[in-house]
């Protein structure tokens, strides 16, 4: 094996690598199950894995020296390693892909079309994922059965996936359905934008917006954050999150684990975490985002839903109207407006059929803000919060608010209406400089 570097034979040698250490890693976890059939937390098992890597070539490292051969240079040693534990416990070829910090989404349309998008809004073809589609699904389909809460089918009958893999990354899957198996990864960096003064450095609030939201929050309005797709409108809410005292207890409710707040202990000791559950294959143990927003209403604490976008909108609002204070979401609209228009037809899609008057008046009592982030139109890779609009009431089937802060000429929010006096008052009692609305230009570095 020593001497022959070239790429081809890598392949060979992490294959070979790939098999005898997943038969040896096979057999120790099977010794290690207990009693009750549990086997190893997954990050036990992925520390169990390297060292059992580590084990087999250290055995070819002596036979080399027995045999009178050079072992492995030790970079292609470490190199082989890295890679035989990704395709164990990570994503093969894609994992380094979505280790970089810069990478934001990954699309594969098959083992060898991989398309790769920066933060920076460039776009790049990324190495093949895996040897061909088959081992692509065996990949895929492995990672579903061993990551996350319980274990999930990927297969001729359970054709759509959505995993959060260990880093926080979200993958969604397609499979048969599909001319060939196709992937869709968004990235999640929890080391970067995690508060909100991150989000000033980069432009996308300015300070007057940065130091309101930030005593929004610590006063316990409830806020909506609005946005198109791929705008970090998650990211924008787990920053909110950042600034709840840390004495407060938080539960997060989501479609798909994708918040990570439980990752910030040092910041929310006293942190609950509730995820939906598709059926099984017999249609049962099925665990609706409603259901999981109902169980929310039961336990003391600021309740956050990751995304609305169906009937949990109604109970969320409930959530949010019944003295819960401090609760928030994130809802996918195209104007700070057009939120109350999606909170109205999600609740007129409900078994209940909510009128639009009913849920105007429902909102009205529940949401005290909307946060709107979007494009910025001279560059149109940066995100900007564009808009905010404090809810004043409800006429009709309408939601009466006012837009404290607007777009100017490019999109970037500015102070516009005054807010309320009673808002204002509140603001100020928990620390908030009113005079750093004052400045129509805002704190936007030029």
């Amino acid at each position: 094996m020593s001497g022959l570097l070239g790429h081809a034979v890598d392949d060979l040698l992490a294959d070979d690598l790939h098999d005898v250490a997943g038969q040896r890693l096979t057999r120790r976890i099977t010794e290690l199950r207990g009693d009750d059939g549990a086997g190893l937390p997954f990050e036990d098992e992925r520390a169990l894995g390297m060292q059992v890597i580590n084990e087999v070539l250290a055995e070819w490292r002596s036979a080399a020296y027995n045999d009178g051969r050079l072992p492995l240079p030790a970079s292609l040693e470490e190199a082989l390693a890295r890679e035989v534990h990704n395709r164990l416990y990570g994503l093969g070829a894609l994992q380094p892909l979505i280790d970089d910090p810069e990478v934001v989404d990954i699309h594969v349309g098959g083992h060898d079309s991989v398309w790769v998008h920066r933060a920076d809004g460039s776009k790049f073809r990324g190495p093949k994922a895996a040897s061909d589609d088959a081992s692509l699904i065996d990949m895929i389909s492995r990672q579903a059965r061993r990551v996350g809460r319980s274990e999930r089918r990927w297969d001729r009958e359970e054709v759509a996936l959505d995993l959060q893999l260990p880093d926080g990354s979200r993958l969604h899957a397609l499979r048969e359905v599909t001319g060939r198996p196709v992937i869709d990864i968004r990235c999640h960096n929890f080391s970067d934008f995690t508060r909100l003064s991150q989000m000033e450095e980069h432009d996308v609030m300015d300070r007057s917006i940065v130091e309101f939201l930030s005593v929004v929050v610590r006063s316990g309005f409830n806020v909506i954050i609005g946005g198109g797709k791929g705008l970090g409108k998650t990211t924008n809410l787990r920053c909110l999150i950042n600034e709840i005292p840390s004495d407060e207890r938080i539960i997060t409710v989501e479609d798909s684990l994708e918040l990570g707040i439980e990752r910030f202990t040092d910041l929310h000791p006293d942190v609950e975490s509730i995820e939906a559950r598709p059926p099984n294959s017999e249609g049962n143990g099925s665990f609706t985002l409603s259901e999981a927003v109902h169980q929310a209403l039961r336990m003391r604490g600021r309740v956050i839903v990751g995304e609305a976008r169906g009937d949990e909108v109604i109970p969320m609002l409930k959530a949010m109207s019944a003295g819960d204070e401090g609760s928030m979401c994130t809802i996918h609209a195209m104007s700070s407006a057009n939120v109350f228009d999606r909170l109205a037809m999600y609740a007129a899609m409900t078994d209940q059929g909510f009128q639009p008057e009913v849920t105007a008046m429902l909102v009205a009592n529940a949401v005290h803000f909307v946060v709107y982030l979007a494009w910025d139109h001279g560059h149109p890779s940066r995100r900007r919060v564009q808009s905010i609009r404090e809810v004043v009431g409800a006429e009709g089937n309408q939601v009466i608010s006012n837009e404290i802060w607007a777009p100017d000429p490019v999109g970037r929010a500015v102070p516009a209406a005054r807010l309320r006096q009673g808002t204002e008052r509140v603001l100020h009692e928990h620390g908030y400089d009113l005079s750093l609305r004052d400045n129509p230009n805002g704190w936007w570095r030029r």
